[in-house]
């Protein structure tokens, strides 16, 4: 993964879709359980389009917790 800086946006390249899709899984799925420890619940929309098929599939894939 290399990590770049354009103005005030930060950006991170990966070598494939698939590990770009893991990593934003396991952010995604930080952020839901932050919610979750906060709030109790947490409800999420997801896009379903080919782009975001392998970010949803690592998601699934991601040990819940109780």
């Amino acid at each position: 993964m290399t990590a770049r800086v354009y103005d005030s946006a930060r950006v991170w390249i990966y070598p494939s879709r698939q590990e770009l899709g893991v990593a934003a899984a396991d952010h995604a799925a930080q952020i839901i359980r932050e919610a979750v420890e906060g709030h109790g619940s947490a409800r999420i929309i997801f896009a379903t389009g080919n782009s975001q098929l392998d970010m949803i599939g690592a998601l699934v894939g991601v040990p819940s917790y109780s």
